[in-house]
C-alpha cells in the first residue's frame, strides 16, 4: 500500500494510552463524522497554490485505504463507520474527486460520502451525480468563492439558490465551514444561518467544527441558534475543553457529532490561541 501519511503512532506509548484511558471508556460502535479522502488524481496544482493558509500541509495525497488503516489503529476491536469527502483546495478536480470517493462508496460498506459541488447552480446535473453516487449531501467551502475576499464571503455566496433547493428537496446533508474572520462570532454567519435553516428544514445543517470556534472567544451569541431543529454541530480538530463546554451546555448531546478531521487529526501537537 503506497502510504501517503503515515500514521505516527508510538506502539507502546499510545496504545498503553488507548488500553488504559480510551478503550473502556468509548462506545463499541464509532462513527467519525468528518474526514476527508484523496488520490494524487484529484489535486491538479498541489498545496504550493493553495489560497487558504490556514488548509493543513500535512500531505498532497491521503488514500481511502490510509485512512482506514490510520482508523483501525487507532481505535482497535471498534466498530467503525465513517461520513468521508474530497479535498477543499480550489484547484482540485471536482468530478474526479466525487468519482474516487463514489467508488470508496461502492466497495466498502461502512463509508458514507458527501459531494463537493463547489458553487454550480446546475440542479439537474448535481442530483444526478449526488443519485449515482449515493451522496447523502453536500460539502460547500468558502474557496469555491472566487470573486470575494476571504473575510466577505457568505454562507449565501457559499451555497447558491439551486443548491439549497435541491437539498430541501431531497432532504441532503449540508455540511457548512464557516466563513469569514468572525467565524460564529460574526453575526452576518449567525444570520445566514438562520437563513439557512429556515429555507431549508427538511436538511440536516452540519457546522463543521463548531462553526470554526476552536477555542472559546469564537463562539459568539448562540441563543438564536438554539431553536433550529435542523441544525446540528460536529467538533472535528476543537481541543479546547471551554468551548467543549459551552457547546454540550448549549445544543446538548443530542445534537453533537464526532469527527476527526483526518488526514490532519494525524498530526500531533498542541492548537494554542494566542492574544
Amino acid at each position: 500500500m503506497d502510504i501517503a501519511f503515515p500514521l505516527d503512532y508510538e506502539e507502546d506509548v499510545d496504545r498503553t494510552v488507548f488500553e488504559d484511558e480510551l478503550g473502556p471508556w468509548l462506545p463499541d460502535a464509532i462513527f467519525d463524522f468528518h474526514s476527508h479522502v484523496y488520490s494524487r488524481d484529484c489535486v491538479s496544482g498541489g498545496r504550493k497554490e493553495n489560497p487558504d493558509p490556514s488548509l493543513p500541509t500535512v500531505c498532497e495525497y491521503y488514500p481511502v485505504e490510509n485512512y482506514l488503516d490510520s482508523m483501525a489503529r487507532l481505535f482497535p476491536g471498534k466498530q467503525l463507520e465513517a461520513l468521508v469527502f474530497n479535498t477543499v483546495l480550489a484547484d482540485s478536480k471536482m468530478r474526479d474527486q466525487n468519482a474516487y470517493v463514489a467508488r470508496a462508496l461502492r466497495e466498502r460498506e461502512n463509508l458514507h460520502g458527501l459531494m463537493m459541488c463547489g458553487v454550480s447552480e446546475d440542479e439537474e446535473a448535481l442530483e444526478e451525480e449526488l443519485r449515482s453516487g449515493g451522496f447523502l449531501g453536500t460539502k460547500p467551502y468558502w474557496t469555491y468563492v472566487t470573486w470575494k475576499a476571504q473575510a466577505d464571503v457568505t454562507l449565501e455566496d457559499m451555497i447558491p439558490p439551486g443548491q439549497r433547493r435541491l437539498a430541501e428537496r431531497l432532504g441532503l446533508i449540508q455540511m457548512v465551514h464557516i466563513p469569514r474572520l468572525g467565524r460564529l462570532a460574526d453575526p452576518e454567519n449567525v444570520d445566514g444561518l438562520l437563513r439557512l435553516c429556515d429555507e431549508c428544514p427538511n436538511s440536516p445543517i452540519i457546522m463543521a467544527h463548531f462553526g470554526r470556534a476552536y477555542f472559546p472567544e469564537a463562539v459568539g451569541d448562540l441563543k438564536s441558534l438554539l431553536d433550529c431543529p435542523n441544525l446540528y454541530v460536529d467538533f472535528s480538530m476543537v481541543q479546547s475543553w471551554e468551548a467543549c463546554e459551552i457547546m454540550i451546555n448549549a445544543f446538548g448531546p443530542d445534537k453533537i457529532l464526532f469527527g476527526l478531521d483526518m488526514p490532519v487529526a494525524q498530526e500531533k501537537g498542541k492548537l494554542l490561541s494566542a492574544n
